[in-house]
């Protein structure tokens, strides 16, 4: 092996393993944001639930909508009779 394979391949790994850190940082960096968010109370998903439309201020808070609710157990409470 010439010195110059022996160089390219030692810095092809030791590239890798910057690479490798870079993406373990990174993902728990999004974690850490994700569990501070849920933390302080915020919706962390992309679409709302049904009967829950996004804030119009703030998109990381759901405002419940009464008429959904109020219809939604109502059908609920006629299919159990």
């Amino acid at each position: 092996m010439s010195i110059v394979q022996w160089i390219i391949r030692y810095f092809t790994e030791l590239r890798n393993l910057f690479n490798e850190w870079f993406v373990r940082d990174t993902s728990r960096k999004v974690k850490s944001g994700y569990h501070q968010r849920a933390l302080n109370g915020d919706y962390t998903g992309a679409f709302a639930p049904y009967g829950y439309p996004k804030d119009e201020q703030n998109k990381h808070k759901l405002v419940p909508d009464g008429n959904v609710a109020f219809s939604f157990y109502s059908r609920k409470l006629q299919c159990e009779q």
